[in-house]
């Protein structure tokens, strides 16, 4: 069992806040669907209180035509979110292959959006070492 769930406390805080505000939006868009679709009824009818059947067929594909906009919405955000630890992964495991292979002669790149560019920056310092011991 993990002793420590926070270890890279502003890091993990984004990925938080990130899925939060995804959760969040997912809620909101939800609920305004399910609401106005509450009120259409209730206003075609001219009833307040509806039988359950009525309600579930007047919310039902609004509901899921909204749910899949925010699944999709959700995915495509994520994807584009995730490249930001995936290429510097990525950018990591080429410069260790690199080095490994006594390779020292290379540029390791990273961008200021990138999640772990403190790591890139530590595998730079020893790529420099590597290199005047040469």
């Amino acid at each position: 069992m993990r002793k420590r769930f926070w270890i890279n406390v502003p890091l993990q805080l984004n990925i938080v806040y990130f899925v939060s505000i995804l959760l969040a939006i997912t809620a909101v868009i939800l609920f305004l669907t399910v609401n106005k679709s509450m009120i259409q009824i209730s206003d075609k009818t001219h009833q307040i209180f509806l039988p359950i059947e009525t309600i579930r067929r007047a919310i039902q594909l609004p509901y899921l035509f909204s749910g899949f906009i925010c699944l999709l919405a959700a995915a495509v955000l994520t994807l584009l979110w995730s490249h930001r630890f995936v290429g510097p992964l990525k950018v990591i495991e080429n410069a260790l292959k690199n080095l490994s292979d006594g390779k020292y002669d290379f540029e390791i790149r990273s961008r200021e959006t990138d999640a772990l560019k403190d790591i890139i920056q530590l595998l730079k310092k020893v790529q420099e070492i590597l290199k005047s011991r040469k």
